[in-house]
């Protein structure tokens, strides 16, 4: 039986079955369609037509079963869509380890939050994840909502259900829209959802599918999340991640370069501010914007921090 409930991984894992001999130009000859399009099938780009797949079950002699799989993966494949609320982030620093972790537990769960204190990136983590993922089309739709409160989430779920083009989107009763969506998700595969600013994640739970096949990441303050998600407890930035993080922002460092690059008396200044802000990165973040636009020297914003905090 086939067991993996991804279209082009069905697909792919029926030629390469048949030995070396059945290549993806020779499969595509043999479907009687071009070997760029049978490519993007196996790479997850598009779905083949009724017909094709007719084809396909009768090229590989496929059982009741294994046919029905193949049919149900195809219908479940969303439409390659997203809607996340800004580009990536050039000056994402560090924080691998979170995003190895966050994979793991996704993969083994389906549902995780990011927990931590306001400050610490957890937005930009999340985002961050999402957008490499959707570059390398772990997911085929990655959708983002706002969950902060509940007239912000349902404006959040009646927008997917127009980017996701569900039937009932333009019905005058949003519950039916809502409940479309979460239908929608719990009917479909190869999805990301990340629901931000979840505080109330008692709110934040009542909009969620209960069974589905996609992946859900929750960003909030909250530090007990019980049964709703595992969690990822988020922590300021390490030293060097922090140093690193604000020369980039404050463009005193460029992208990867070393920081031997950087003069020992600035990297030490810098490496005390990083101290002095707790190593959070919307501090870091401020601080090297006020550098950046003023031109004060690391050092300088130093004393006037410890002289008067007040003054930032």
């Amino acid at each position: 039986m086939l067991e993996e409930n991804k279209f082009e991984n069905i697909l792919k894992s029926l030629r390469v079955r048949r030995g070396e001999a059945w290549t993806q130009a020779m499969v595509a000859q043999e479907l009687g369609v071009s070997r760029r399009l049978y490519v993007g099938w196996e790479n997850g780009d598009s779905l083949p037509s009724h017909s094709n797949l007719r084809n396909i079950v009768t090229l590989f002699k496929l059982s009741p079963e294994d046919e029905r799989i193949l049919y149900q993966a195809a219908a479940q494949v969303p439409p390659r869509v997203h809607n996340l609320p800004f580009p990536p982030n050039p000056l994402f620093t560090g924080r691998e380890r979170y995003l190895e972790q966050l994979e793991k537990l996704l993969r083994e769960s389906g549902n995780v939050s990011i927990s931590g204190l306001g400050g610490v990136g957890k937005t930009q983590l999340a985002l961050e994840y999402a957008h490499r993922t959707y570059r390398e089309k772990t997911y085929r739709a990655v959708l983002w909502v706002d969950a902060a409160e509940k007239a912000i989430i349902e404006a959040g779920f009646l927008s997917l259900a127009h980017l996701l083009d569900v039937p009932q989107k333009d019905r005058e009763d949003a519950g039916k829209i809502l409940s479309a969506v979460k239908q929608w998700l719990e009917g479909h595969t190869d999805w990301l959802l990340v629901m931000d600013n979840a505080d109330n994640l008692g709110l934040a739970r009542s909009f969620l599918p209960v069974a589905h096949q996609g992946h859900i990441i929750l960003t909030t303050r909250s530090q007990i999340v019980g049964k709703v998600a595992r969690q990822i407890k988020v922590q300021e930035m390490e030293l060097d991640e922090g140093l690193r993080f604000l020369l980039r922002r404050a463009k005193v460092l460029q992208g990867d370069a070393d920081l031997d690059a950087v003069d020992a008396d600035v990297c030490k200044a810098a490496s005390q501010l990083v101290t002095l802000l707790g190593a959070l990165p919307l501090s870091l973040d401020q601080a090297a914007a006020y550098i950046e636009e003023t031109g004060v020297s690391f050092a300088e914003y130093v004393r006037l921090f410890r002289e008067d905090r007040n003054f930032f």
